[in-house]
């Protein structure tokens, strides 16, 4: 994205992708540049969201490396029982 957009301003891409995934789609954003929806989504609506994606972001093109779409089923937050857990020392 630096190549793109420029070294000082290459996070105007990722300020985009957050815009159309949270924003605009019900994702949410849970780290780097992982996005999940918060809702099943069917096939046809993940491939209406890539053209969608398509369309908003044509610069993606020259900037993704790769990008996966995957069935989470059911999610389970386990951060607390480390941060409360882990011993440090």
């Amino acid at each position: 994205m630096k190549k793109y957009f420029g070294a000082n301003k290459y996070s105007k891409g990722y300020e985009e992708l957050f815009e159309f995934f949270c924003k605009e789609r019900n994702f949410e954003h849970r780290q780097g540049s992982v996005y999940c929806s918060k809702n099943k989504m069917e096939l046809l609506e993940v491939t209406k969201t890539l053209d969608e994606l398509i369309n908003d972001c044509p610069w993606l093109k020259k900037c993704l490396r790769i990008m996966d779409i995957t069935e989470i089923g059911d999610v389970h937050e386990v951060t607390e029982i480390i941060t409360e857990n882990a011993k440090i020392n």
